[in-house]
């Protein structure tokens, strides 16, 4: 379901959204025209699946599953590019990039320093990564309190002391 789901967005963003994205909250809408209702479901057991749902109606009707417009298309690339177009994934990146970059700073920074310090660096950094990888299929950041736990990663990375 979440190939179909991508395959969808993907499709919606390349016919003129590539740039400007659906905007905020219109990606139910602007998904419909691209929406396929449901997907036959091949659970693996049976070797000629395809040829049983093009030639049986009954086993057509086993299999098909419905599949809902969701909120969002559960990849946090997509998630950024549908809801805020490039310039949004531009500035997904860019957070990445500062914090791996000043996360980097600061451990190496507080290595010698403060040796407790590096654990919480550590961890920032680990939970970063968490939710980059979490993002791969489903949505890390445009639910409430998701957003407000990267943006506390950010926070709290951000009142390290450099000196």
């Amino acid at each position: 379901m979440r190939q179909a789901q991508w395959k969808e967005t993907w499709t919606m963003l390349k016919d003129g959204r590539l740039i400007t994205g659906a905007g905020l909250d219109n990606y139910q809408k602007t998904l419909a025209p691209y929406h396929v209702p449901g997907i036959f479901y091949d659970d693996g057991t049976d070797p000629n699946f395809r040829n049983h749902v093009v030639w049986n109606a009954d086993y057509k009707k086993k299999v098909w599953r419905p599949v809902e417009i969701y909120l969002y298309p559960h990849n946090i690339l997509l998630n950024f590019w549908s809801e805020l177009g490039l310039a949004g994934c531009s500035c997904l990146f860019g957070l990445l990039e500062s914090f791996c970059l000043f996360q980097s700073r600061v451990y190496k920074n507080t290595k010698y320093k403060i040796p407790n310090t590096k654990y919480l660096f550590l961890g920032l950094f680990c939970s970063m990564i968490v939710i980059i990888i979490h993002g791969l299929v489903d949505v890390p950041y445009f639910k409430n309190d998701l957003a407000c736990l990267f943006w506390i990663l950010m926070a709290i990375l951000s009142l390290a002391n450099l000196n």
